[in-house]
């Protein structure tokens, strides 16, 4: 799903993240930091079903200054 063109993905990701993430893997999520929350997700997600290949996260918006940011840094 490309976030930066579909504004109603955006919106459900503001709702409800975690329904971004559903369907057929791998998921590719362009932008995936336009719904910082969505990370949290992905997490869980990953963490949950053990995994490995699920999502593919890319990006390279720069978010506006006030938006909670986070590294992208994953550890296994």
């Amino acid at each position: 799903m490309l976030l930066d063109l579909d504004s109603s993905a955006r919106a459900v990701g503001d709702i409800d993240p975690g329904l971004l993430l559903a369907g057929e893997v791998p998921r590719l999520v362009d932008e995936w930091e336009l719904v910082p929350s969505l990370w949290n997700q992905v997490r869980r997600a990953v963490d949950a079903r053990r995994v490995s290949g699920q999502f593919i996260l890319t990006g390279s918006a720069v978010p506006a200054d006030d938006v909670t940011r986070h590294t992208s840094a994953l550890t296994a």
